[in-house]
């Protein structure tokens, strides 16, 4: 119907339809730029702005790193510590201060994007259970704000640090709710309609503008372009790389392109990218096409105004028709009422109804008694047999063992969680008070040959050896293992995983990380979304088999390796890893000794054992002889309401034949309004005839898939290779 009304006025929708196809444009531009800038942040090694230094043995020193030489009598002098103090502090501010833009950005850009091709009608006739945990996450983070905002220590620190990036800021959006991999998307069989946009209106059109707006109004008042609005806002990131390299040639010049790997920031692209979305993006192009925008709606306000008028006048009965038919489809057959009032309760089914109806002042202990004495010998036996059905279904096998292992997985996920909190505790304090900045470590030792005794010889017969404990490469990586939930999209490792309450944009729980153990992207949504990921394990090489027995741990193995690395950069003296002006060494110490609970080979076993477990309820679900979970579970659901039929008396059957009778009554009133207004609507706008057709009682309620629906701006969003709504 969408359809047809769209291409019935679609001349009369021209301005509107091009002016948003070319907004669109501009904020899918938006979302590859801002991507483009995250992912520069996330493979940032070193000190930001500052070229990367490596000696001859690839160890990072100077800014980028640190390293520490011990002597024979276990002296420890630490050398290279790099930029500290206000300068060293104030890079890694301003750097902050960039990746905050960049992910606001790309948030503002996907709500764009999202408001711009879905249809905010349809949002009320397909809600999911993201969309209710998002409400009630969206609820308790605001009741903490107003907590916070009397007299609590956080507000305290975030309103005085002024430092901090803006992005505790801001409030969370719609995509908060794809956060956590725990719940699947709803499938498009069980919407009732699409949520793409097939036919502009007015609404849609001002909801559309007045959160472009919004966006745009807060991306400009953001702190990076207010610190660029000098004449040499720019001039700080052009690198003087000739004369860097000419005085050390060991520095590692920044990349002429962005790459997905380690480097220093930023890199050239970068900067452009940071250029285009700060002074055309943001400050001129957007704002002057949504103002051609919103030209082009009022010019068009007349139709766009009659066209919301219209889809609300056929969508209120098809809802209404829909709603019927679901209550009809949960509730019991008729049929099966009929046959236990015909068969064991004597009673026809031709009207009979009103002679067994039960009288107001009879309680529920009276009509159980009632009906224990009028059980007939078959009834009796016909309960006996369900009853038995339904205890051999829950002694089913394979239903046992289900059962069996689940509580065994529940076990073990809560074993590893325990063993896994003492470091979930130490990756809050490193993101919370040093903000994750962390460099590279190395341990230079000076060791003399055993069969040397000339005094005069050792400084010719010493060997120095470099122990890398976190290479500059894999800085990135660990700050991954390490990093607090960033707003919008960015899930953590550690640091929530035993999160009593968290945000919206946090998936707390032990389970997201058992699958990045097993290599499951964190997001399934398009490349874009998908490039600003970066893992805390190194990619496997493409000579890796995952089939192979040895890979299968590949990721498990990569991951106990970060945290023995981990604990080997917090055992040292003075955490040399870690630049802060904060650290707080009574707290710093306790949660250290914490960590000693930590087993790698215990943790690999438990996790060996979830994973056996794990495997072997997916081989029980999917059995093709009738006996997975999923069959056995839907004939339990249907022997107990069988069986709660058949424990009714009466009079109670006759009741829910009545009830029974009446919701097919109004589904069948709902339909005939449906098809009046239906066909009313369609000779009215389309110079159509639409006839409706009714229901039959075996039609299954699951919606097929729709190829050819893409929406209004369907081929744009596949041109562009991003997911189409549902």
């Amino acid at each position: 119907m969408d359809t047809a009304l769209y291409h019935a006025h679609e001349a009369e929708l021209v301005a509107t339809t091009c002016a948003a196809s070319k907004l669109l444009q501009l904020f899918l531009e938006m979302k590859e730029a801002s991507a483009l800038l995250i992912r520069e942040c996330g493979w940032m090694t070193g000190v930001p702005f500052v070229p990367l230094e490596v000696d001859e043995q690839d160890v990072a020193v100077g800014s980028a790193g640190v390293l520490i030489e011990v002597m024979m009598d276990d002296n420890k002098d630490v050398h290279h510590v790099g930029m500290e103090g206000s300068e060293g502090y104030a890079k890694w501010n301003e750097f902050e201060m960039i990746q905050d833009f960049g992910l606001q950005c790309f948030s503002a850009s996907k709500e764009a994007i999202h408001r711009l091709t879905t249809e905010r009608l349809a949002e009320s006739a397909n809600l999911t259970l993201q969309d209710a945990i998002s409400s009630v996450s969206e609820e308790g983070k605001r009741d903490e704000m107003m907590m916070d905002q009397q007299g609590s220590p956080i507000s305290d620190i975030q309103n005085d640090d002024s430092n901090r990036p803006l992005q505790q800021q801001t409030s969370p959006s719609f995509t908060n709710a794809e956060i956590g991999r725990c719940y699947k998307s709803q499938p498009r069989s069980s919407c009732w309609e699409s949520s793409r946009l097939h036919c502009p209106d007015y609404t849609w059109a001002d909801d559309c503008i007045t959160l472009c707006q919004r966006l745009l109004k807060n991306l400009s008042k953001h702190k990076l372009i207010s610190s660029l609005g000098g004449p040499y806002g720019w001039s700080r990131y052009v690198t003087n790389s000739s004369s860097s390299a000419e005085r050390n040639p060991n520095i590692v010049l920044p990349p002429t392109y962005a790459s997905c790997s380690p480097h220093p920031f930023p890199s050239l692209e970068a900067v452009h990218t940071l250029k285009y979305l700060v002074s055309d993006l943001v400050t001129t192009t957007l704002p002057a096409h949504l103002n051609q925008f919103c030209a082009a709606v009022e010019s068009n306000a007349v139709v766009s105004k009659r066209l919301y008028l219209v889809k609300c006048e056929y969508r209120a009965p098809i809802r209404a028709f829909m709603e019927s038919w679901m209550a009809l489809k949960a509730a019991p057959k008729l049929e099966l009422v009929e046959r236990y009032l015909r068969e064991f309760h004597a009673t026809s089914s031709e009207g009979g109804g009103g002679n067994h109806a039960p009288t107001s002042g009879k309680s529920n202990a009276t009509r159980r008694k009632n009906s224990n004495n009028s059980v007939t010998p078959a009834l009796q036996a016909q309960r006996d047999s369900l009853e038995k059905l339904i205890a051999d279904k829950w002694k089913d096998p394979s239903f046992l063992e289900a059962l069996q292992l689940e509580r065994l997985c529940e076990r073990l996920e809560m074993e590893m969680a325990c063993i896994l909190l003492p470091l979930s505790h130490v990756a809050a304090e490193i993101m919370d008070s040093m903000r994750g900045r962390i460099r590279a470590v190395a341990i230079l030792t000076n060791d003399l040959e055993e069969n040397d005794t000339d005094d005069t010889s050792d400084d010719e017969s010493a060997e120095l050896n470099i122990e890398e404990i976190l290479g500059w490469k894999d800085v990135p990586h660990m700050r991954e293992l390490l990093k607090a939930s960033y707003l919008y999209f960015v899930h953590s490792c550690l640091k929530t995983i035993l999160c009593r309450k968290g945000g919206a944009d946090e998936s707390s729980g032990i389970r997201p990380l058992l699958l990045d153990l097993q290599g499951v992207p964190r997001r399934n949504d398009d490349l874009v979304d998908l490039s600003i990921e970066v893992p805390f394990y190194k990619h496997p090489s493409r000579k890796r088999s995952v089939s192979a027995p040895e890979e299968k741990w590949y990721y498990l193995d990569q991951f106990i390796q970060q945290v023995e690395t981990l604990l080997k950069l917090i055992a040292q003296p003075n955490t040399p890893f870690l630049i802060g002006d904060e650290k707080g060494t009574r707290r710093w110490q306790e949660l250290v000794q914490n960590t000693e609970v930590w087993d790698s080979d215990l943790f690999r076993a438990q996790y060996q054992d979830w994973f056996d477990m794990v495997t072997r309820q997916h081989e029980l679900n999917n059995t093709n002889d009738g006996s997975s979970l999923a069959q056995i579970s839907e004939s339990l659901r249907a022997m107990e309401i069988e069986l709660s039929i058949a424990m009714a008396s009466a009079p109670q059957l006759e009741l829910v034949r009545q009830r029974l009778e009446a919701l097919l009554v109004d589904k069948k009133a709902r339909y005939l309004v449906l098809a009046q207004i239906i066909n009313d609507v369609s000779l009215r706008e389309l110079n159509e005839n639409i006839v409706v057709l009714p229901t039959t009682e075996d039609m299954s309620t699951d919606f097929p898939e729709l190829s050819g629906a893409l929406g209004l701006f369907g081929t744009q969003m596949l041109a562009s290779e991003e997911v189409l709504p549902i």
